[in-house]
């Protein structure tokens, strides 16, 4: 199977997981509810995933990407006698005019600043009657409110920008706002009398989507064309960004609680303070058992912890178990989520202290400097 692209931040690529995924994907399971039996032009079309999807109800599906090894893997990966990828540009698509009833533009229009030259290839290998469908981030809500600078966006467009933009084109634009709540919402923005949105925090309710951070148009000269595509795209919880954001969370809560630890316990002579090498390795053998000990104080906090927070840490602990499980994950993050998972597992405290006591008898027995005769 060809390698992946690797992922850069630049483009989306399989097997990326969180909030990215979610909203890439939805795009274009929407997307295909409008394609099926039609001719259809992908633009930045990238590692190819999308113009795949899309080909399975397409009559035909152009994927056309500016990079050479993008479209070189995509031509490796994805094989249907429907589909097929070229290179080229947005502002010079490489395909003759009214050619194709529907172009895909997702989180393209933002890396590239003739936007009105863009608009106008589209325009110009569309059919009459013919079908855009576009996204890009809300400068507002992407950028300005958290002060955030993506460095591979060129342009990016306020709301009235991207719909004046379109509309300078199009005769029709139906607007979406597309956001992730544990799965990727996308919502027409006329479609108020059938979605609200009310915020937990404030209890307060608006008609639509609130805030979304992303903008998805479908535009036409067609009316009926240019129809609304509603939607959730949902996720298990376990996979979601903030369930993996928290656990990396608490992943380092863990360390940096083993450091503290370490810096609290009473210092010990150095090796070189040793008067004989008897007495360096008795040092060592001290400083491994005490440090075993203050982890064994520290994790027996069941006896004296409330009931409620006995109940919160055995559902950490069932959560890291779940996700060690999960297929979603790359061997070596399941492998971390279940070391996690036993560090936290009060139930596993005893045996864990049996352990210890086995590898102490153990190390006595070994160990020169305990097991020496002192007459010697």
């Amino acid at each position: 199977m060809p390698n992946d692209l690797s992922f850069t931040g630049e483009r989306f690529v399989p097997g990326i997981t969180g909030n990215i995924f979610l909203e890439h994907l939805h795009r274009y399971v929407l997307a295909a509810r409008i394609v099926a039996g039609k001719d259809v032009l992908d633009i930045a079309s990238g590692e190819g995933f999308g113009s795949s999807l899309l080909a399975q109800d397409a009559r035909s599906v152009v994927g056309v990407d500016i990079s050479q090894d993008a479209v070189r893997h995509a031509k490796n990966k994805y094989r249907n006698p429907r589909l097929r990828f070229e290179a080229g540009s947005v502002t010079a698509i490489p395909l003759p005019d009214a050619s194709v009833d529907v172009v895909i533009s997702f989180e393209t229009i933002e890396h590239i600043a003739d936007h009105e030259v863009m608009l106008a290839e589209f325009k110009r290998v569309l059919r009459p009657g013919g079908v855009l469908m576009i996204s890009t981030p809300d400068k507002a809500i992407y950028s300005d409110r958290p002060g955030y600078t993506n460095p591979f966006h060129v342009r990016e467009l306020y709301r009235d920008q991207f719909h004046t933009l379109l509309s300078n084109q199009f005769a029709h634009v139906k607007m979406h706002g597309q956001k992730v709540h544990f799965g990727s919402l996308i919502v027409a923005e006329d479609a108020s009398g059938q979605f609200t949105e009310t915020n937990s925090r404030t209890m307060q309710t608006v008609s639509g989507l609130a805030d979304a951070l992303y903008l998805v148009a479908v535009a036409s000269d067609a009316p009926a064309a240019a129809v609304a595509m509603s939607g959730l795209f949902s996720q298990d919880i376990q996979a979601s960004e903030a369930v993996l954001v928290r656990v990396e969370h608490e992943l380092e809560r863990f360390i940096a609680g083993g450091d503290q630890i370490k810096r609290s316990m009473p210092r010990l002579p150095e090796l070189d303070e040793a008067t004989t090498a008897r007495e360096a390795a008795l040092f060592e053998d001290i400083k491994w058992a005490s440090a075993k000990i203050a982890t064994f104080q520290r994790n027996n906090w069941m006896s004296r912890a409330p009931l409620l927070t006995l109940i919160g840490r055995m559902i950490k602990v069932r959560l890291l178990y779940a996700l060690s499980r999960s297929t979603l994950f790359s061997d070596r993050r399941r492998a971390t989520f279940f070391r996690s998972a036993e560090k936290r597992d009060p139930m596993l405290l005893s045996a864990r202290l049996d352990r210890f006591c086995q590898q102490f008898f153990t190390r006595i027995e070994q160990s020169s400097s305990l097991s020496a005769d002192p007459r010697d």
